[in-house]
């Protein structure tokens, strides 16, 4: 990492940044580095209704301050189910650094949970107002069911998933049935922001679900141990590893057969580029090729969308490289990363 190579470990200099990069610790409380899909699964439901629309769409520079809000509205609606996802998780150690900012945090959880409610009616909140105002300019007031699909990834993320009632993450088809209704709601939260034809969107939505459940089943690999000790019964602690990676490349490749069938370019690609990286982690069934194929494919997927949207790989771009900074300022480790070597 060059910022590493710039400012040393524990200089002077390196303990001034990270001293002022405390302030932001609470932010870092809701694992942005999980925006990432969030991001790239709404932008493909804009993307594929956008498609249906002008077929022959490629190249869209215009800026859109609504887009915008519209994002910022859904990052702090599923930031919230992080941070609850953190709150819920806060002792238990895993791969990607969350636990780090925790522990840094002297935030009481009372103090976290009215974060969490703050964070979640804002972000509706937000969401409403532009779905609003985008059905009074189009006169189809059926974008307002916008927020419905903000709402509903809220409550698979934030409820059904980390909420202790139901702990549906520590339940392995049931944890695979919200993250699927994740993916759903997050495509449709895009589509139905550009599209009235909600039941073209629910059929294009299929090959995305697919994709996004090929990823998610992988990751409960990486976590098993730590998932043994805390008592959950996960995807790849009930059903065994090698189960998981046949369960995860039967998706990705019924993604790429069923986008193919949809007449969808972008993801159909998209997944058929990222078959290799699910069969090489099954035929070799190594710990980096795992994480390859939870990581990679994410990547594959964003640079397809991004030939029709360049401003999103800025946006990628910027925030991947301020994240990279908070973390190896705060922490000394270097994430988000795609380096998948393990020692």
């Amino acid at each position: 990492m060059i910022i590493a190579k710039l400012v040393k470990y524990d200089s002077p200099l390196y303990r001034k940044i990270s001293g002022q990069l405390r302030f932001f610790d609470f932010f870092f409380l809701s694992a942005p580095t999980s925006f990432f899909p969030v991001w790239v699964f709404v932008l493909a439901g804009i993307s594929a209704a956008s498609a249906v629309a002008a077929p022959e769409l490629y190249w869209v520079k215009q800026f859109s301050w609504r887009t915008i809000l519209l994002f910022i509205g859904i990052t702090l609606t599923t930031g919230a189910a992080f941070i609850r996802y953190g709150l819920e998780n806060r002792e238990v150690e895993n791969v990607n650094q969350k636990p780090a900012v925790w522990k840094t945090t002297a935030m009481k959880s009372a103090t976290v949970k009215n974060l969490i409610r703050v964070s979640v009616l804002t972000g509706l909140s937000l969401i409403l107002a532009v779905a609003i105002y985008t059905s009074a300019i189009t006169n189809q007031w059926i974008h307002v069911f916008v927020v419905f699909w903000g709402g509903l990834t809220f409550f698979g993320w934030g409820i059904l998933y980390n909420h202790p009632s139901f702990r549906w993450s520590a339940k392995p088809l049931l944890g695979m049935t919200v993250n699927g209704l994740v993916a759903f709601s997050l495509f449709m939260f895009g589509w139905n922001y550009i599209s009235d034809h909600l039941t073209l969107g629910f059929v294009g939505s299929v090959p995305y679900v697919l994709n996004f459940l090929a990823l998610t089943v992988l990751t409960t690999i990486p976590d098993t141990e730590e998932d043994q000790q805390t008592g959950k019964q996960t995807f790849a602690i009930r059903f065994g590893h090698r189960a998981t990676l046949w369960w995860g490349v039967i998706f990705i490749s019924s993604s790429a057969v069923t986008g193919y069938f949809l007449g969808d370019a972008v993801i159909s690609t998209a997944s058929i580029v990222s078959v290799p990286f699910f069969v090489v982690a099954l035929v070799f069934s190594r710990i980096d090729h795992v994480i390859r194929a939870i990581r990679y494919p994410l990547l594959v997927l964003a640079i397809f969308i991004c030939v029709r949207y360049p401003w999103f790989f800025i946006a990628l771009a910027v925030t991947y490289f301020l994240f990279k900074v908070y973390y190896y300022f705060r922490f000394n480790v270097d994430y988000p990363t795609f380096h998948a070597a393990h020692d």
